[in-house]
């Protein structure tokens, strides 16, 4: 398990614990100063510790020896401010793993579309006007007509852009990041399942995000 200490790292703040909390979450099997060796990759658990360590932290064995590996690099999030530091960590690593997961199917099926970044964008956003001028362009470029939208997570994937939903609370609308690979990413907090207005909002403010300067 080459990458079992980052993998760790990962699920462990996937999850919102600090090490005491995963340490408890283990029913103290574990002390905190062992996992925290473990995640250093000074220490390797013990083989028979392996399926306690995904029944805690909810992934599956396969999770720590996963090839495909995924780095959210350029992220924003809508509201960061109000987001504390260890929701951000769960968005990030959330993220990453639905990425990793929606990657390693494109590669198994040989599928995944292309992302290009339409060229007539590359100005600067400064006021109204200039919003709807690129707001003209996106549908232009895109072929979007001049009706309404009526399915956007159809409309973005068409495009290149993967969108996953991800479970947090509230405080947590979406985001919109660029992987290592160039692959652009919109998140949505299932959260809103209720609320599909806001989600298609959510969608489309990262979308900006994603084409546009500001």
């Amino acid at each position: 398990m080459q990458n079992f200490a980052s993998r760790l790292r990962a699920a462990r703040k996937m999850n919102g614990l600090t090490l005491e909390g995963l340490s408890e979450r283990l029913g103290n099997r574990v002390t905190k100063q062992a996992l925290n060796k473990y995640e250093q990759d000074t220490m390797k658990p013990d083989p028979d510790l392996l399926l306690p360590l995904c029944e805690a932290l909810g992934v599956r064995p396969d999770y720590f020896i996963r090839v495909r590996q995924v780095d959210i690099g350029h992220y924003n999030f809508r509201k960061l401010e109000k987001l504390p530091k260890r929701e951000q960590a769960m968005a990030l690593e959330k993220t990453r793993d639905a990425m990793e997961r929606y990657m390693e199917l494109e590669d198994l099926l040989g599928v995944g579309q292309v992302f290009e970044r339409p060229a007539k964008l590359d100005f600067l956003v400064r006021n109204a006007d200039d919003a709807e001028r690129a707001a003209e362009l996106v549908r232009e470029a895109f072929h979007l007509g001049n009706g309404p939208l009526y399915n956007i997570v159809e409309m973005l994937e068409e495009q290149g852009i993967r969108v996953i939903e991800i479970e947090l609370d509230e405080g947590f609308n979406g985001m919109s990041a660029m992987t290592d690979e160039q692959v652009p990413v919109i998140v949505l907090n299932s959260f809103f399942d209720n609320k599909l207005d806001r989600k298609r909002f959510t969608a489309l403010h990262e979308l900006a995000h994603l084409l546009l300067s500001f």
